[in-house]
């Protein structure tokens, strides 16, 4: 049974409803006595690809890491399922005129599992830990200039420029709120200190192998998390992933397109969401390492020359969609229109070269990523108009530090695209992590002002102008976007989040 996740108008990402197998029905939700971590009532079981890294909010990251700590941690502000952001630990959010101010009233009468009641200072003391951190979160507060506690329940946050991804950010890991009684405690990255839905159950917690959370009693909205207990259990395997939905041990947990036939065969439900687009990288777009880069006419050959629909097709076994922008379908700054921007035509692509002065085609490096199964596919098609590549070896735990620090004028990878102005943030902006080689114009300059300037449906056509501006002009070559799956059991329904590898767990409900 597959259950595709369709495009909400104007959404910017998805929370997701879910549903789980009710007490002695299977697959991890066991009655009183059956649960492994001990105790009554339904119980979700889940089987991750990634163990947890930290439970130190200074350290915590998106992704599949999501599972782990957003049963401990409530955040600031919420998603909803239909892409706005929601009140939550904070009552009511304002901007000032020019949005460099944010307002937050919090709610009353929330505490810690330490004790500490949630206030202002709390607030403060959490987002300067953020800033002060290594985490791979701290661009989420890398515009805050100064936190102001106005009184013990209003906060003022004050950026330094408009930052339209905040309040997203503030429902994520800027958002996520621990007792300050535990930053700096050799114990904080074990042991998380919060005031979410969840306890972590230490008796029933073996790291690596299990994390057990037991109900909070003092949690402020336990009707929005119906399960007595989640269970997540990591498994780095993709065969053990499956074989432990299959055989009732996980209610849900996520594969790729390589499992499908087999899930299907055993009845499990086949969640998807396109979250990660693939195709080139092109950093180099002022021609300072390879010159014929610097040629917009170059940059749309490169468009030209690859065959997505065939990638889709014979690589990724038609799991996925061919598209030429970075933005996913249900993003406001996707322009259903660019998908069609570079139809796979390889005479037009020499045509473009011989014109930008390169009949002969020119030779170009790009890291070797390992596992990459499009690597012959995009040399042949490559070679095919003239572009030879030579792939160089990298080692695995060098290659994103490489890609970043400037090393490649050009890579074969990909990311994932979720809320609009993290993605332009991310590979976009001049000074965005992805964009190692600082590559601006005055035009995209203004239209990035443009985008902060403004909120609402002026905001979504800013968005769509800048993605139309980085396709014409050849910023990237996109090949797909590829398939995040979430298998679950039958008890258990979901929808996939928008721009997250996995469902939230506020998403998650028993089924019927």
């Amino acid at each position: 049974m597959r259950s595709s996740w369709k495009k909400l108008a104007g959404g910017v990402a998805v929370a997701v409803s879910a549903a789980l197998v009710l007490a002695g029905c299977g697959g991890g939700g066991g009655s009183e006595g059956e649960s492994e971590s001990g105790g009554g009532g339904q119980t979700l079981t889940v089987a991750a690809r990634q163990d947890v890294a930290s439970f130190d909010t200074g350290q915590l990251d998106t992704g599949f890491q999501v599972q782990y700590w957003q049963p401990v941690y409530d955040t600031l502000l919420r998603y909803t399922p239909t892409g706005e952001i929601e009140p939550n630990m904070a009552e009511e959010f304002t901007y000032n005129e020019d949005n460099t101010v944010l307002t937050l009233q919090l709610r009353d009468g929330i505490t810690f599992s330490d004790g500490t009641p949630f206030t202002a200072d709390v607030v403060k003391a959490n987002i300067e830990h953020l800033q002060s951190g290594t985490g791979v979160a701290v661009y989420m507060v890398g515009l805050v200039d100064e936190v102001v506690v106005v009184d013990d329940l209003t906060v003022e946050i004050h950026l330094s420029a408009p930052d339209p991804a905040f309040t997203y950010y503030l429902s994520l890991v800027a958002g996520a709120m621990a007792s300050p009684e535990a930053f700096g405690t050799e114990s904080f990255a074990t042991t998380p200190v919060g005031s979410g839905p969840y306890l972590l159950d230490a008796d029933g917690t073996i790291r690596g192998s299990q994390y057990s959370y037991v109900r909070n009693p003092d949690y402020w909205n336990p009707d929005a998390y119906p399960y007595d207990k989640i269970v997540v259990k990591p498994m780095e395997d993709i065969i053990a992933r499956l074989n432990a939905i299959k055989s009732g041990q996980v209610n849900t947990t996520d594969v790729d397109a390589s499992v499908l036939k087999e899930a299907e065969s055993a009845g499990l439900t086949i969640n998807e969401a396109q979250v990660t687009w693939l195709g080139l990288i092109i950093f180099d777009r002022d021609g300072a390492q390879v010159p014929a880069l610097g040629d917009v006419r170059v940059r749309q050959a490169l468009n030209y020359a690859i065959d997505g629909e065939a990638i889709v097709k014979n690589i990724y076994g038609g799991n996925g969609a061919q598209s030429q922008q970075i933005f996913n379908p249900d993003s406001p700054a996707y322009v259903g229109d660019l998908d069609g921007a570079y139809p796979y035509d390889p005479e037009k692509a020499k045509e473009l070269l011989a014109e930008a002065g390169y009949p002969d085609g020119f030779d170009i490096t790009m890291p070797e990523v390992k596992g990459d199964l499009t690597q012959p596919y995009i040399t042949q098609q490559l070679a095919d108009v003239g572009i030879t590549v030579t792939w160089d070896k990298v080692a695995s735990e060098n290659l994103v530090s490489d890609l970043l620090g400037g090393t490649y004028a050009i890579a074969s990878f990909g990311s994932s695209s979720g809320h609009p102005w993290r993605d332009i943030f991310k590979m976009i902006s001049p000074d965005g992590a992805w964009n190692p080689l600082h590559t601006t114009t005055p035009e995209l300059d203004a239209l990035l002002s443009e985008v902060q300037a403004t909120t609402g449906e002026e905001q979504t056509a800013a968005y769509q102008a800048v993605n139309e501006y980085i396709t014409e002009n050849a910023w990237f070559g996109i090949w797909l976007f590829t398939s995040v799956i979430q298998l679950t059991d039958a008890g258990t329904t979901t929808q996939m989040q928008l721009g997250s590898n996995v469902p939230y767990l506020s998403s998650y409900a028993p089924a019927g």
